[in-house]
C-alpha cells in the first residue's frame, strides 16, 4: 500500500509540473520605442487542428488600428505568420490605448516549436523587417493546474 501511495504522489507531481501541450501564454513587451504592454494566450480547441489566440494590450497609441499575429520563431527573430493573416482581426484601441482581440486559427502550433505574438504599427519599411513591431511576447507552455486552482 505504501509503494502504491508513493507512486501516486510521484505521478501527481509529474502531472502538475508537466507543460500542457495545448496552452501557451506570453507577456508582451514594448518594441521600437513604444510603451505597449499586455498579454496573449493560445489554446488548442476542438479538433487537433484549431487554436484560439487571445490578446490584451495597454499603452498602445490611442484610437489606433493595429495588426497583430502569431509568428513562428521568438521575438526579434520571427518568421511566418501562423495560420491565415485574414484570421487576425485588427485591434482597435480605445482613447486610453487599450484593446482586446481573438483569432481562431485552423492550425495548431507544433508543441516543440518557438512562437511569438507581435503587435504591429502598420507595414514595415521595405528592407527593414521588424521595424513596425511595437510589442512582442514569446509564447511559453502553461503548466497544468489542479481543477479549481
Amino acid at each position: 500500500m505504501i509503494k502504491f501511495a508513493a507512486i501516486a504522489v510521484v505521478g501527481l507531481g509529474s502531472l502538475l509540473a508537466a507543460p500542457s501541450p495545448d496552452q501557451w501564454s506570453a507577456a508582451l513587451q514594448s518594441s521600437n520605442g513604444s510603451s505597449l504592454a499586455g498579454s496573449a494566450t493560445a489554446e488548442g480547441i476542438g479538433t487537433a487542428d484549431s487554436t484560439l489566440v487571445k490578446i490584451s494590450i495597454h499603452g498602445a497609441p490611442p484610437n489606433a488600428t493595429l495588426p497583430w499575429h502569431l509568428h513562428t520563431g521568438k521575438c526579434g527573430a520571427t518568421a511566418a505568420v501562423v495560420g491565415a493573416e485574414a484570421a487576425y482581426p485588427k485591434l482597435h484601441t480605445s482613447a486610453s490605448g487599450t484593446a482586446e482581440g481573438t483569432a481562431t486559427l485552423a492550425v495548431r502550433p507544433v508543441k516543440s516549436g518557438a512562437y511569438a505574438v507581435q503587435v504591429h504599427r502598420g507595414t514595415a519599411a521595405p528592407g527593414k523587417p521588424g521595424t513596425d513591431v511595437i510589442g512582442c511576447g514569446d509564447l511559453r507552455p502553461v503548466l497544468n493546474k489542479m481543477p479549481g486552482q
